[in-house]
């Protein structure tokens, strides 16, 4: 036993240099041996062997497990002479064994070994002690193998003692299952003899009548069904006959547009107007729908505009007569549009006019982080991707006389100032996802705003649709960065496509499935977002260390407060959490957030209808009141998720302060998180502005910190997201700090693309 432990632990077979002479001299007087001193120093196995004796003689060694423990309790437990002879034997360090030793000197408490005496009863000389150590070596080794076999049998035993546990169990449950099987079969003996009940009967009866007015609703409903078929025919028939019309109209104006097209060549861009508006209209009526008529209308007055204007061209470069003196140029500006203008035939109307135009892209808000809004404008149409708060315009200059907004999601930086743009612009429309719109209704709502729901027109990612008139192609596609999140695709009418990416998400998202790709086919240019273009994937060691942060302050009685945006990211730190309280990670404690934040993580419960969601396990959450008072709040051990990571505003504000006083809490923040997170740090000062306008500033005491998450597609996430774009089309990088944009455009270059471009607020690109 002796050696295989000195094999497994590395043990000194000779004394260590550093132990004294005055102990080797103590432990030869204890053995009886005068030599030992000198035989420790030369002689392998002396050393341990000696000292395997006397532990023995002392009652034992202290288990190896303890002996990390301070040295006061271990000699209070075992006594100093057993913890230094164990030391000893075990080689532990210097720095750990020599205080025990000398402790072991001071109470000098070692009894010597008994002397067996010789044939006339005196005290046995040296060869009687090296007898006595060999007799003692041979009963240690007697003394092995009796406790290893000890050993063997209890662990015998423990395996019996388990198997009859198992056993114990096993015949328990059968014996459960048989009663119950039992107790059904006795129950079911009873019924059957005793025959139905009268409440069975009365049951079965009132299922017969609700079967009964069942059918007769469903025949009533059959009928109102079979009007609804006649009057749909109806329609029918008058759709057809106003397609047949339509169709005569397009004969004659096809036949104009042969006689257009045998123009002078002056008139060139007249009949590539013509031909584009024309197209259209036929497409629509193969499938005739809302803004037909008003089509037709766009097709007629541009063939009668383009006849008038038959005897000349703005282009014209040669004519048979001198041309006449340019009328004098009038420097006023040109008069407001008359009200029809504003109506959408009008807007159609000047589209039309406009066909052949440049397609420019204005970076409104979002060539930094934070305020997305980018105007595109193409043959007079002016449609806002995004509608994002604060920054530059959307609460100065204001984009106007737009035609359309499209939203890519619900996060405030994208959708913040829609409100106030939809009540200065009464007649526009705004095209989103279904759960975009439900998002934004709820964060408006929260915020004691209104976003009137007639205005905002719903469309199903992955179908084209045609907008303003049937001008533009719209086509959403399904990202991963929060619910209902979507890459925006635009085709205008001479076949251009400029490609928003909106916001991607990175791989690690637990909430949501993996993104569609983006739709680069045919693209002119690609609006890509770059937040986080200089940071490589999140490592799943981020992830692991966050929660052991979290286990250790909930552990210690410490409430864990988790400042995060309400929409998305909430979600993900309660998705987070439920697989730690699964996985035993975490230890069980309440998990709080607020009502915004519970009522998204409700639409995330509710399952997958849209195509986004995965399927994590999330906790029971209960709601965080505002009456609350904070300091009550962060005093129990909870995990408590608030909106407001960015600025540390109301609610998240007074509970990171009340955190900051309690050592035994954390304050986690997770992705983007302004300044409190990153410049802030335990020891540094937090300051917090209450509702008075009055400053309050506290040393922070508690656990501080900052890690990263997915949100955000990484640099090489990004780089794979437009790789089969072709190597010649624009890359337009908004949405992301200088440091971000240029990094990333350094790796885009890299990777082949030719064109890549870092643009700011107030840019203008023009294709």
């Amino acid at each position: 036993m002796a050696a295989r432990t000195r094999r497994r632990t590395g043990e000194a077979r000779r004394a260590p240099k550093w132990v004294s002479e005055a102990l080797l001299e103590r432990l030869g007087d204890a053995l009886g041996d005068g030599q030992f001193a000198d035989e420790a120093r030369r002689k392998d196995g002396v050393w341990p062997d000696r000292l395997d004796v006397l532990i023995e003689h002392a009652g034992g060694s202290v288990p190896p497990a303890e002996l990390t423990e301070t040295l006061d309790s271990l000699v209070d437990r075992y006594g100093s002479t057993r913890v230094a002879l164990t030391m000893l034997r075990s080689g532990l360090p210097v720095a750990m064994a020599a205080p025990a030793v000398e402790r072991f000197l001071d109470d000098d408490a070692l009894e010597p070994l008994p002397v067996e005496p010789t044939s006339n009863g005196s005290a046995g000389n040296a060869g009687g002690a090296s007898s006595t150590a060999n007799a003692v070596r041979e009963r240690d080794r007697f003394a092995d193998d009796l406790r290893r076999e000890r050993e063997r049998v209890r662990e015998k035993d423990r395996k019996l003692r388990e198997e009859r546990t198992a056993h114990a169990a096993t015949r328990s449950e059968l014996t459960s299952e048989r009663d119950k099987l039992r107790n059904a079969v006795k129950d079911l003996e009873r019924q059957l003899a005793a025959g139905p009940s009268g409440a069975a009967i009365e049951a079965a009866d009132v299922a017969r009548r609700e079967a009964e007015s069942e059918l007769a609703e469903a025949n009533r409903a059959a009928i109102a069904a079979g009007a609804e078929t006649t009057s749909a025919r109806a329609d029918t028939r008058r759709l057809e006959v106003a397609v047949a019309k339509a169709r005569a109209e397009v004969d004659t104006l096809q036949a104009e547009l042969a006689e257009v097209r045998a123009a002078p060549p002056s008139t060139t861009d007249l009949v590539r107007a013509a031909r584009h508006v024309g197209a259209a209209a036929l497409l629509r009526l193969e499938a005739p729908g809302a803004g037909d008529a008003e089509l037709l209308e766009v097709v007629v007055a541009v063939t009668r505009w383009q006849t008038a204007l038959q005897g000349g061209s703005r282009r014209s470069r040669a004519t048979a007569a001198p041309a006449e003196p340019a009328a004098p140029v009038d420097p006023s500006p040109p008069p407001a549009p008359a009200p029809a203008e504003r109506t959408r035939a009008g807007r159609a109307r000047a589209a039309a006019r406009a066909i052949g135009g440049p397609l420019r892209v204005t970076i409104v808000g979002g060539g930094g982080v934070g305020s997305s809004a980018y105007l595109a404008e193409f043959a007079g149409a002016r449609i806002l991707l995004d509608c994002g708060m604060g920054g530059a315009g959307l609460h100065g200059d204001a984009p106007s006389d737009l035609d359309a907004v499209i939203l890519s999601h619900a996060h405030g930086d994208h959708m913040g100032g829609l409100a106030d743009l939809l009540r200065r612009q009464p007649d526009l429309r705004v095209y989103c996802s279904k759960p975009t719109k439900l998002l934004a209704t709820y964060q408006a709502n929260a915020a004691e705003d209104y976003i009137p729901g007639d205005r905002m027109l719903v469309r199903d990612p992955g179908e084209t649709y045609r907008i303003l008139d049937g001008a533009v192609e719209l086509t959403l596609h399904r990202v991963a960065h929060i619910l209902g999140s979507c890459a925006i695709r635009l085709r205008f009418a001479d076949d251009r496509v400029v490609v928003y990416s909106g916001d991607l998400g990175g791989a690690g998202l637990r909430t949501l499935r993996p993104s569609d790709p983006l739709p680069l086919g045919g693209a002119t240019a690609v609006l890509l977002e770059s937040t986080l273009g200089d940071r490589g994937p999140i490592r799943a060691s981020h992830e692991t260390g966050f929660l052991r942060d979290l286990a250790n302050v909930v552990r210690g009685g410490g409430c864990a407060v988790l400042p995060a945006a309400s929409v998305g990211r909430a979600q993900e730190l309660a998705a987070l959490i439920g697989s730690g309280l699964r996985d035993g990670v975490l230890p069980d404690a309440p998990v709080r957030m607020t009502p915004l934040g519970r009522r998204v993580l409700d639409r995330y419960r509710a399952g997958d209808r849209d195509g986004w969601l995965a399927d994590p396990p999330y906790p029971e959450v209960t709601i965080l009141r505002p009456e609350e008072p904070a300091a009550e709040v962060v005093a129990q051990p909870s995990y408590v998720i608030v909106g407001g990571a960015s600025a540390l505003e109301r609610r998240s504000g007074q509970l990171a302060f009340a955190a900051a006083r309690r050592p035994e809490c954390g304050v986690f923040f997770t992705g983007y998180s302004g300044a409190n997170a990153r410049q802030r740090t335990t020891g540094d000062v937090f300051e917090l502005q209450d509702e008075d306008g009055r400053t309050q500033r506290v040393e922070i005491a508690c656990r501080w910190g900052w890690v990263p998450s997915p949100d955000h597609a990484s640099q090489r996430e990004l780089v794979r997201a437009v790789a089969a774009l072709p190597r010649k089309v624009p890359v337009l990088l908004v949405h992301g700090v200088e440091d971000a944009k240029r990094e990333l455009a350094e790796k885009l270059r890299t990777a082949g693309h030719d064109d890549v471009r870092l643009l700011q607020d107030g840019d203008v690109v023009e294709f």
